[in-house]
């Protein structure tokens, strides 16, 4: 008995001085999304991380676990599974950036959990992405073996085709005709199709009137905007509409911005459709016997252009003549009043220079002006 306690109580100090022990080991997988191990992804792709952490020591509770990724990938989600031998789920993974970790509340020995981690590469890197993980046993545990402790894999992200397309149609006035008077309607359809082999999106999409010729100008209205139809994907939402509904348009004018990210399944589309009121504007310069032509554009932006895909699409519509601007025919001559003669070395001391400014306008009536100019 006196041995026996004598055993109780070197175990207790050693425990006591030394700490307790454990042996955590790690391994880190990537597989697509149906399990199967890969060694390359291209851009935007979704796939997983299979994090697997194993307990062949003395049972440990609070251990904690992080992964982090090189590369600009974006953590959807990360779950815990398939838990053996005791292991217990950590209460909630975090997620931070392109990184998660947590807490394995209870390890036994010969237990085991696993964390799947699904990510989403991002739409234009390329080359070599490590993910590494980390298990570390709590303050004041010692791990017998910490070279298992860290598990690091690198895949390669290549790249892929992106083709985007955009067409346009006139749907009234029909058989793209033009307008028939000032105060008419013209309504378009616009189609973004995703024509690409894989998922990826646009970073941006706008939509825009456009004075093409610039003969005259014309008060353009936007009065709706809508989506039509959808292929493979749901229609976006229309936030992006410029508060400023109608404009003297000479130029240029947006009247959407939809100014975030949207993402096109392969082979997906959406249709939407504008109508515009158009109006007279300003008078026609420089070109008054010819029709003012105005039309409809739509520019998308790619994060990546690799097969030279047009970034944008104009459809153009006759409007009507504008209103000729009024006309004048000026001419100007300038002469000498006084001194009659002379040159300026001659004369005296501030003598005025006097000239007569004279203006006609052949149409309407002429203007004389008398300009006085002392030399000193």
């Amino acid at each position: 008995m006196k041995y026996l306690l004598t055993i109780v109580i070197f175990i207790f100090t050693w425990t006591t001085v030394y700490g307790q022990t454990t042996d955590l080991s790690t391994t880190v997988e990537a597989q697509d999304l149906t399990g199967n191990s890969i060694s390359q992804a291209h851009f935007y792709e979704r796939y997983t991380y299979l994090v697997t952490i194993s307990n062949t020591g003395a049972p440990v509770a609070n251990a904690d676990f992080n992964l982090s990724l090189s590369s600009v990938n974006n953590i959807e989600s990360a779950v815990a599974q398939n838990n053996l031998g005791g292991a217990l789920s950590p209460a909630v993974i975090n997620i931070l950036g392109s990184s998660i970790d947590g807490i394995l509340p209870n390890m036994p020995n010969s237990s085991s959990i696993e964390i799947l981690v699904t990510v989403r590469a991002s739409p234009i890197f390329l080359g070599g992405a490590t993910a590494t993980v980390l298990v570390s046993p709590p303050a004041g545990t010692t791990d017998t073996n910490p070279s298992t402790n860290t598990s690091v894999i690198s895949i390669i992200m290549t790249e892929r085709p992106i083709d985007f397309q955009i067409t346009q149609s006139q749907i009234t006035p029909v058989s793209n005709g033009a307008l028939a008077s000032w105060g008419d309607s013209v309504t378009y359809e616009m189609t973004i199709l995703n024509n690409s082999g894989i998922e990826y999106p646009l970073q941006n999409f706008l939509i825009a009137a456009q004075n093409i010729n610039g003969a005259g100008s014309a008060i353009v209205t936007l009065e709706n905007l809508t989506c039509v139809s959808s292929n493979g994907m749901n229609c976006p939402t229309l936030s992006g509409i410029n508060p400023t509904s109608s404009v003297n348009l000479t130029n240029q004018f947006e009247f959407y911005n939809h100014v975030q990210q949207i993402v096109f399944p392969a082979g997906a589309s959406f249709t939407l459709r504008i109508t515009y009121k158009v109006e007279e504007g300003d008078c026609s310069r420089l070109t008054p016997n010819q029709l003012l032509e105005i039309g409809n554009r739509v520019n998308i932006q790619s994060y990546v252009n690799n097969t030279g895909f047009s970034t944008n699409n104009l459809i153009a519509t006759d409007a009507l003549l504008n209103t000729a601007c009024p006309c004048t025919d000026l001419t100007s001559q300038v002469t000498k009043v006084s001194p009659i003669a002379g040159t300026l070395s001659t004369w005296e001391i501030l003598s005025p220079l006097t000239l007569h400014l004279l203006i006609m306008d052949h149409l309407i009536s002429q203007v004389a002006l008398i300009l006085s100019i002392r030399a000193h």
